[in-house]
């Protein structure tokens, strides 16, 4: 994807190179899928870094961040990642619904965004939000950022869940007693299958976002360690 170019004699100061770092989200089970670059994990996703120039409509040109470079650039990997997720922020977060978002696709307009306007209540006939960036390129990795979580949940004013959909978005569900994780996981799969090119999918492990511990986790492992309590109880009571 995109253009490199020779570390040795091109590598620009990183100061310049701040505002255009990238955070960009893969599935670590296929390396493959992504250049030859410095990677990381973060729970089940993989992320590696970019630089990155132009915008949606225009060519873009990305240059994969690689180790060689941070040792040039005299920088850590926490201090690339910072900087990489401070300048995601001015590629404005978008949080709207599935209809806004598709709408926004169809007429070529910008949706309502909520991380702006708010949400009056929820409405139960829209199940499902969107969260991706402006440009919709690499939006994913904004599940990274703990603030803009921590917003979401304040805006649907309930735990959620977070349906991975490709490197540029993800999907929002608020959780309720009427939703099935396995329902959910079913429905992830399929549309990805349908819907999705193999080069952007995400792994389809479900994440849950809990208000309380302000925190976000696979989905199946939070389940898991919500029940192991009530088993308990439950073996308890048998006793």
């Amino acid at each position: 994807m995109g253009e490199t170019f020779r570390v040795e004699m091109d590598l620009p100061e990183y100061e310049s190179m701040r505002p255009y770092l990238q955070v960009c989200m893969y599935d670590p089970k296929y390396p493959e899928r992504i250049p030859a670059c410095l990677t990381d994990r973060k729970g089940d996703f993989g992320i590696y870094y970019t630089i990155r120039f132009g915008t949606a409509g225009e060519e873009i040109i990305q240059i994969p961040i690689t180790e060689t470079m941070l040792q040039r650039w005299q920088i850590s990997k926490e201090q690339l990642h910072k900087d990489a997720m401070d300048a995601g922020r001015n590629h404005g977060p978008v949080f709207t619904s599935g209809e806004n978002m598709i709408s926004s696709l169809l007429f070529k307009k910008k949706p309502e965004n909520y991380f702006d306007t708010g949400l009056d209540k929820l409405d139960p006939m829209e199940p499902m939000y969107c969260l991706t960036n402006q440009e919709g390129i690499f939006g994913a990795s904004l599940i990274l950022d703990d603030a803009l979580l921590e917003r979401i949940g304040t805006i649907l004013k309930s735990d959620y869940y977070v349906l991975p959909s490709s490197v540029h978005e993800v999907m929002i569900v608020p959780k309720n007693s009427m939703i099935n994780l396995e329902d959910i996981k079913n429905m992830v799969h399929e549309i990805n299958e349908a819907e999705v090119p193999e080069e952007i999918r995400l792994p389809e492990n479900i994440q849950v976002y809990d208000r309380r511990e302000r925190k976000l986790e696979n989905a199946l492992e939070h389940e898991n360690k919500i029940q192991k309590p009530e088993r308990s109880k439950k073996k308890e009571k048998k006793r």
